[in-house]
C-alpha cells in the first residue's frame, strides 16, 4: 500500500535529541497544529494507548503499534471504518543532522457511505498533517 502523504525534512539536530522530542507527549502542541495535549497510558512501548485531545475539544485514540527506540514509531488511530498508520522515521545523516520522515497510511472499510467519502477522508487527513514534519523541524531548531 502506498502512503497517501509522505513528508520528509532535515532536522539540524543530532537524531537522539529529535527522538526524544518526538516521544515527549507532552510537548506535541508545539508542532502538532491541531493537538491540545497527549497522555499516555504508560511508557512509550508497543501497545501503549495515547489520548489526543484537539484544540477544538474533540478527542482520539491512538495506540503504538511498532516502535525502534530512535529510529521509528508508528501510531494507529481507528475510528468508524477510518484506520490511520502514522509511520515516524529517523536516520542520521551526519553527527548534528537528522533526516525525519512521516508516511501516512490509510484504508477505509466498512458501510457503502464510508466507502463513498473516502477520498474525502483522505483529503482532509493529508490536510491536516501536511506541515507536521516542517513545524517539528521548526520546533526543535527552535530550542
Amino acid at each position: 500500500m502506498n502512503p497517501i502523504l509522505s513528508l520528509e525534512e532535515t532536522i539540524h539536530r543530532p537524531a537522539s535529541q529529535v527522538w526524544d522530542v518526538l516521544t515527549d507527549w507532552s510537548s506535541t502542541q508545539c508542532w502538532m497544529s491541531d493537538v491540545a495535549s497527549i497522555q499516555a497510558d504508560g511508557d512509550t512501548q508497543v501497545g501503549t494507548q495515547l489520548h489526543v485531545t484537539a484544540q477544538r475539544e474533540d478527542t482520539f485514540q491512538y495506540r503504538i503499534t511498532e516502535l525502534h527506540p530512535g529510529t521509528k514509531l508508528r501510531l494507529r488511530w481507528e475510528h468508524g471504518g477510518v484506520e490511520a498508520d502514522f509511520v515516524y522515521k529517523l536516520a542520521p545523516v551526519s553527527a548534528h543532522d537528522t533526516s525525519v520522515t512521516l508516511d501516512l497510511y490509510c484504508t477505509v472499510t466498512g458501510t457503502v457511505w464510508i466507502k463513498l467519502t473516502a477520498p474525502l477522508l483522505k483529503k482532509a487527513i493529508r490536510s491536516n498533517h501536511k506541515a507536521q514534519i516542517h513545524n517539528l523541524k521548526t520546533f526543535i531548531e527552535q530550542m
